[in-house]
């Protein structure tokens, strides 16, 4: 679309903002939520594996509310 010459804010409509208004006027998203920065905490496993080969895991704090 940008290589077609249409501007930034008409892809970004498009693509992202239509379809996040219609979700959050329906109550089925929270987008304050959707916009926070995930917390991180690779010390957790997942069927009692880990993605860490050796590394020490990085554990963010959480987000205060």
């Amino acid at each position: 679309m940008l290589d077609r010459g249409v501007p930034m804010e008409h892809v970004e409509l498009t693509t992202w903002k239509n379809a996040l208004d219609a979700y959050a006027q329906s109550g089925q998203i929270d987008v304050d939520a959707l916009m926070q920065s995930p917390v991180i905490d690779q010390s957790k496993l997942f069927f009692d594996s880990s993605v860490l080969r050796g590394q020490a895991p990085r554990v963010d704090e959480p987000v205060k509310n």
